[in-house]
């Protein structure tokens, strides 16, 4: 099997060789370049697609490529355009729209009957009187093309709003509730693995699976395969936020790709299964093993204490004595300097808890992150996440 991926993800990478197939990247110009071993090339997003499939072909050195797959939210788009380029089979480059423009998106899912938030798209001529009217506060503005929070203004006053309005941003409703994602790998438009993750603290840590009655999950359920089928997904993994609210399900949105937030892993260790393994066959036609239910609750909460040079790091082997937790790491130390947040992908360490229960996992997670402090200079000692976003999608 001969693969080739837009963007650059180890776990992918891994997962092809432990197949014995062969993976080759396209990997943006603006991003930092794959470790040395790795068989890619450097292209423009934004450029010319027949330099694409010339620097793909070039990798593949006269072999077949099977497939062309997209590892994250930015390459969706260029690899349905790459697909259809070259004739490979995968998702249609409408359907890889749909699932990356938010404004696409929630057309079609409102078209279909699906409930999602109420939005505006900001034109020059978007007045704030005019979206608080319609939409009320607080107010959610967001790149339509963005992912992992990344972009994402809450406001809360008429004066936040003016301040954040730019022309081609989304305005949405804010939707209050408990938020949860869906994680799904579908084949043929059927979805054949389906786990509910539980975000214990939005943007920071999430468990998997979510700790739910069976019958609830059977709800939640077939909101993700309307909202797949309302998307036109007929093949890949899908990661669907939605909140639970006093109005009911509101789906926020869906991606058409790994999630971020170190699910993969989570859900591998809490199914018992490799699920980049599982993502390289769905993405390749085929349909992999799955279990039928989770062996253990996962869990994992990631640590950033806001831009600043470290001055001290406290507590690591507190927390790490702790009762179900597996592991806790922190790349800084005294005199590091951290850049500030702007995604959830961003971290400088993370804490993992393992449980036969959904309450020991949360405990332990909760219990060691208040064990862990990074201290910033001037001295301030502050905790290892700032107040949680609305937006926590990964």
């Amino acid at each position: 099997m001969n693969l080739v991926m837009i963007g650059f993800r180890r776990d992918a990478h891994e997962a092809a060789l432990t197949r014995g197939w062969r993976a080759h990247f396209l990997v943006d110009s603006t991003r930092q370049p794959p470790r040395s071993g790795v068989s890619w090339a450097s292209i423009d997003l934004n450029g010319d697609i027949a330099s694409w499939e010339a620097a793909a072909r070039q990798l593949a050195a006269g072999s077949t490529i099977d497939a062309v797959i997209a590892s994250g939210e930015s390459a969706v788009v260029p690899a349905a355009l790459l697909r259809e380029r070259m004739g490979i089979k995968g998702m249609s480059v409408a359907t890889a729209r749909r699932c990356h423009d938010k404004a696409l998106m929630k057309d079609a899912l409102l078209a279909a009957g699906v409930p999602c938030a109420t939005y505006r798209t900001i034109s020059a001529s978007t007045r704030a009187n005019d979206l608080l009217e319609n939409l009320g506060l607080p107010l959610v503005i967001k790149a339509p093309d963005s992912s992992g929070g990344r972009g994402t203004h809450i406001c809360k006053t008429r004066a936040e709003v003016e301040a954040a309005l730019r022309p081609g941003l989304l305005a949405e409703a804010f939707v209050p509730g408990t938020e949860f994602s869906v994680e799904s790998f579908v084949h043929r438009g059927q979805v054949r693995f389906l786990n509910v993750t539980s975000y214990l603290r939005p943007g920071w840590a999430n468990i998997v699976p979510a700790d739910l009655p069976e019958a609830r999950v059977e709800v939640i359920a077939q909101l993700n395969r309307q909202t797949i089928a309302a998307l036109g997904v007929e093949q890949g993994m899908t990661h669907m936020e939605f909140f639970a609210s006093d109005r009911g399900d509101i789906v926020g949105e869906l991606a058409a790709r790994p999630p971020g937030g170190a699910l993969m892993e989570l859900i591998g260790d809490a199914y018992g299964f490799d699920a980049w393994q599982a993502f390289l066959d769905i993405e390749t036609g085929r349909i992999p093993r799955f279990p039928g239910g989770h062996r253990r609750y996962e869990g994992v909460y990631f640590l950033h204490p806001g831009a600043g040079r470290v001055q001290a790091v406290r507590g690591l082997r507190r927390s790490r004595q702790l009762a179900h937790i597996s592991a806790v790491s922190c790349r800084v130390q005294p005199g590091d300097t951290i850049d500030e947040r702007v995604g959830v992908g961003q971290s400088v360490g993370r804490i993992r808890a393992s449980a036969s229960d959904y309450a020991s996992v949360a405990h332990a997670l909760l219990e060691a992150h208040n064990r862990v402090e990074i201290e910033l200079a001037p001295p301030q000692c502050v905790p290892t996440s700032p107040e949680p976003s609305h937006d926590s999608g990964g």
